[in-house]
């Protein structure tokens, strides 16, 4: 693992936040350590409620073998112009492999907002 200071955080990087870190930029959840694909983020710092809330790791990412998969898989995102609405997402994530390109929905539930923070 490398450290990396927010602000030399671009486009097309892939990170790696660990439990009880803070997000340091919005992000899309593309894998979890847990099979479900499944963890729980804290908002209180963004939006002031102090619930959960759960959030999902794109099931095209998660369901690749290994993180080392995912560092060599090829593809690309759509999403909108940033906003400052929290509680609305939709775009799309395209994986490209040999036998063709696979395009799915992105939702608010794949995405981890900068200065939340990882509970699980």
């Amino acid at each position: 693992d490398v450290t990396v200071a927010a602000q030399d955080i671009s486009v097309g990087h892939v990170l790696r936040v660990r439990a009880n870190q803070r997000v340091p930029a919005d992000l899309l959840l593309l894998r979890t350590k847990e099979s479900s694909g499944i963890l729980f983020l804290r908002t209180d710092q963004l939006d002031g409620e102090t619930d959960w809330k759960l959030r999902l790791a794109v099931p095209s990412c998660q369901k690749l073998p290994s993180d080392e998969a995912l560092a060599e898989a090829s593809g690309g995102v759509y999403a909108p112009e940033p906003t400052a609405d929290i509680y609305a997402f939709e775009g799309d994530l395209t994986l490209s492999d040999p036998e063709g390109d696979a395009t799915e929905p992105l939702s608010l539930d794949n995405t981890l907002w900068a200065g939340t923070v990882l509970a699980s």
